[in-house]
């Protein structure tokens, strides 16, 4: 990701390690589950050895699809094999609910439909 150039994921993981949490307290990361694009295996063992040993949870959030991005959403059960690859490897991990995309109001729909109708 672009983002990468301006905080490579090594840094911002050491900062992650560094941080004095509660005993209580994990650092919650979100993985958006794009289809072909952040959702096979490899992906998964890749992010759990990133986080391995950390006090973290990760949320794996469904992409919600719109004819204006040229994405697709994970199917549930490979998102399903995701998650248990990160549970195996002792990480916190939940599916997040989703809400709105039957009306296209889903997170990221709306502002995209916004955007686009406001460049006409």
């Amino acid at each position: 990701m672009p983002i990468n150039r301006k905080y490579p994921i090594e840094a911002v993981m050491e900062t992650v390690r560094k941080l004095p949490l509660p005993r209580q307290k994990r650092v919650m990361f979100e993985c958006v589950m794009i289809k072909r694009l952040t959702d096979s295996p490899e992906d998964a063992a890749i992010l759990a050895e990133l986080l391995r040993g950390m006090r973290v949870k990760v949320n794996l959030i469904p992409l919600n699809p719109a004819a204006e991005i040229p994405f697709d959403r994970t199917d549930h059960e490979v998102t399903l094999r995701f998650q248990e690859i990160l549970v195996r490897n002792g990480t916190a991990t939940f599916i997040r609910k989703n809400r709105g995309n039957d009306v296209s109001s889903a997170c990221g729909q709306l502002k995209k439909k916004m955007l686009v109708g406001s460049a006409l």
